[in-house]
């Protein structure tokens, strides 16, 4: 059953040592990642808000090691809600998927807006992640890990990525102040930075900029892009403590981050 952010009386899943958190589990990328965890015999919790067919999909394919719930990272009130309703949790791992590009010049911002991609892209994740290192403080053993999902949009400046690429830079920047702060906790963050994802985002991206993927992949030194799969491996590895750091922005791409 989907749950409510406001609403949920699921069972606790504390009794399991591996409990992931996918923020945004219904996007594509968030899904692959889904459904790696629970190759991994992770029990996953994820939260989803517009995509209900593929968010029930998921809980068709991953019966019995899954829960859902409806969550709008842009509302203030219910991402409160959300983050009380953590108290009741023992999560090890939490990715942060979620994401708004208004591929928007800085004129044409208004303050709607600023207001909702702000929150989306960072205010949302801070307080998410906040909730979750005051639970886990408790349990220097516990071996937490923090995923957020960046952008090469944080460094690189290009035209319309004006507030995208400055959210995107900020929770960077926090997470390594988390990262420092929390490190005696056994705490560890990581931005994941990828360069051109092939996803359905893209795609929309591109119809809004009247593109093409291969006029992008021109602008790749190596000529191609990433798939979710790439990303998904760099999380598994730093989660399974293959890659051993913290407080850190890993980017990821074919060159991208050159040019």
């Amino acid at each position: 059953m989907i749950m409510n952010s406001q609403s949920d009386k699921s069972v606790p899943v504390d009794s399991y040592s591996r409990t992931a958190l996918v923020l945004a589990g219904s996007s594509e990328l968030g899904a692959s990642i889904i459904d790696d965890l629970v190759n991994q015999k992770y029990k996953v919790i994820f939260t989803w808000w517009k995509n209900e067919p593929r968010a029930l999909n998921l809980l068709q394919k991953h019966r019995g090691s899954i829960e859902a719930i409806r969550l709008d990272l842009s509302c203030e009130d219910s991402v409160t809600a959300f983050c009380k309703g953590l108290s009741t949790r023992y999560i090890k791992t939490t990715i942060y998927c979620a994401g708004i590009n208004p591929a928007a010049l800085c004129d044409e911002i208004e303050a709607s807006m600023l207001t909702s991609i702000s929150r989306v892209n960072f205010i949302s994740a801070t307080l998410i992640f906040n909730a979750i290192v005051k639970k886990m403080k408790a349990h220097k053993d516990a071996g937490t890990c923090l995923v957020y999902i960046s952008s090469v949009a944080a460094q690189k400046v290009s035209i319309g990525n004006s507030l995208y690429g400055a959210t995107k830079l900020a929770m960077e920047r926090y997470l390594s102040g988390v990262a420092f702060e929390m490190a005696r906790f056994n705490v560890r963050t990581l931005s994941v930075s990828p360069g051109y994802i092939k996803t359905r985002m893209l795609d929309e991206y591109c119809e809004k900029k009247g593109i093409t993927l291969r006029d992008i992949e021109k602008k790749i030194p190596m000529r191609k892009m990433l798939n979710p799969q790439d990303v998904v491996n760099t999380i598994r590895c730093f989660t399974n403590n293959q890659i051993v750091t913290t407080g850190v922005t890993l980017t990821l791409g074919h060159g991208e981050g050159f040019i």
